[in-house]
């Protein structure tokens, strides 16, 4: 079973606005929330999984064995 997390616990996880969290959610591009007794949580694994989710559209990037020392120290233009 899922544990119940709060708002402060989501905007830890996902640092964003809390506005931006409700367009999301009235959008239903995000978990919907639980309430219980009068307070608002969601659950732990379906915001977990909709962080996974959102990690599995970046482009692939090479492993971190790939890259040499000197390209990671290299300042950025």
């Amino acid at each position: 079973m899922s544990r119940l997390i709060d708002l402060k616990e989501v905007l830890r996880r996902i640092p964003v606005k809390r506005q931006t969290i409700d367009n999301w959610k009235n959008a239903g591009k995000f978990p919907q929330r639980v309430k219980v007794e009068g307070r608002i949580f969601w659950l732990e694994a379906e915001i977990d999984e909709w962080i996974l989710e959102r990690a599995g559209e970046r482009p692939p990037r090479p492993p971190l064995s790939e890259i040499s020392a000197s390209e990671e120290l290299e300042p950025a233009e």
